[in-house]
């Protein structure tokens, strides 16, 4: 009996562990640009591609989910913005109606302009069930998902934004379940040769 109580405290610990871990997670998304300020189109034209991804560490969290953005990236045709490392970390907000992830951005300037912010901001006339979850429920949910990034230079910000079409979750509950698997079955083999399970056969 106190060897299983010990076992199963040391699966509980573990299964803590992975979850912990399983914190970090992240999301990357495509969509395509539909709005460029003139004075931006020398490197960037409505209908690219755009992809990215951000990574968030809830564990890490100021408050909510702020400061919990480690990274994010973002690439509009050739050109590339990312999360600036020189600044405190990014942040996303959920509420009913949308969620969002933002951050100061960096980035080579375009003539005059170089980026300062970027943002996901996806709003659902629905509603958002969980908002104290910072995944983003699918993209089918969201009737107006959209991305920015804002320059600035001397004058007034200039921005560009577009469509997200698609956003790829990933399934921690999965990865924690194969996790479980690779720490359990070991044990329960090694009970099993305690016990006798796998004897070989006696000779005749």
């Amino acid at each position: 009996m106190q060897m299983r109580k010990i076992v199963l405290v040391n699966i509980s610990f573990q299964l803590l562990t992975i979850m912990h871990v399983a914190h970090a997670e992240t999301i990357s998304f495509t969509g395509r640009v539909d709005t460029v300020p003139e004075a931006l189109r020398s490197e960037i034209q409505p209908d690219m591609t755009v992809t990215g991804f951000y990574t968030f560490d809830e564990s890490g969290a100021a408050g909510d989910f702020l400061t919990s953005v480690t990274d994010f990236q973002m690439v509009i045709g050739d050109y590339s913005v990312i999360q600036d490392p020189t600044t405190v970390k990014g942040d996303i907000s959920v509420t009913p109606n949308q969620y969002t992830v933002v951050s100061i951005a960096s980035g080579e300037p375009i003539n005059e302009f170089s980026p300062i912010l970027m943002a996901l901001q996806l709003s659902s006339s629905s509603g958002i069930d969980d908002t104290g979850s910072p995944i983003p429920p699918p993209i089918e949910v969201f009737d107006n998902p959209l991305w920015t990034v804002d320059f600035a230079s001397t004058g007034l910000p200039v921005r560009v934004e577009g469509t997200i079409q698609t956003l790829t979750v990933p399934e921690p509950s999965t990865s924690l379940m194969m996790a479980a698997g690779m720490i359990i079955a070991p044990i329960i083999a090694g009970r099993r040769r305690t016990c006798g399970y796998w004897r070989k056969p006696k000779r005749r």
